[in-house]
């Protein structure tokens, strides 16, 4: 279920140009698969910082930490 893109991120890095669309999303039901990076995890609000974030993923992770409507594991 998709809700409204949230945020979009343009960042230029050395190697590629990147333009990622950012949605806050529930899971209804059934399992995620991970197609684009190399792990994933679930993390909590306050474990949001124990993270070593790309810089375009900042920006988005930011958003997260204040806005107490983004449900995240607890």
């Amino acid at each position: 279920m998709r809700s409204g893109r949230e945020r979009t991120q343009i960042r230029d890095y050395p190697n590629f140009h990147l333009t990622m669309h950012c949605y806050i999303c529930k899971v209804k039901s059934g399992k995620l698969t991970l197609l684009e990076h190399e792990a994933a995890k679930w993390l909590t609000r306050d474990e949001l910082s124990s993270v070593k974030w790309l810089p375009a993923d900042e920006g988005v992770v930011d958003m997260i930490k204040t806005r107490e409507h983004i449900l995240l594991k607890t």
